[in-house]
């Protein structure tokens, strides 16, 4: 008699309609386990993106102080960087790679 009321509990319909909607919200709708695993590792990175790009600025920000003090600074960045001169000024550009034997002009093969 237990095993006919168990029975006639699970043929309900009302628990059969909210295991099929449990079913379908968990595994087939848009914004299934799945989907929600997935946002919350791009939540993760994009955090993480965001404090090292705060990170960034910040360092940014007392650069441009620290430029905005020191007229020298200024003047070597923009030697350094941009490649700027003075007035009447020869502006050499030596390459990192050295060659090996600078004499032949080529590299070695």
């Amino acid at each position: 008699m237990a095993t006919k009321q168990s029975w006639r509990v699970i043929g309900n319909f009302y628990v059969l309609s909210t295991l099929a909607f449990a079913l379908w919200m968990l595994f087939f709708d848009g914004n299934d386990l799945m989907n929600q695993y997935k946002l919350k590792q791009e939540k993760a990175d994009l955090q993480s993106q965001k404090d090292f790009y705060s990170e960034e600025i910040s360092k940014i920000k007392v650069e441009l102080r620290a430029l905005k003090q020191s007229p020298y600074l200024l003047e070597r960045i923009a030697r350094e960087k941009h490649l700027m001169r003075r007035e009447g000024e020869d502006v050499y550009i030596i390459p990192s790679e050295v060659l090996p034997n600078p004499s032949l002009g080529k590299k070695p093969e």
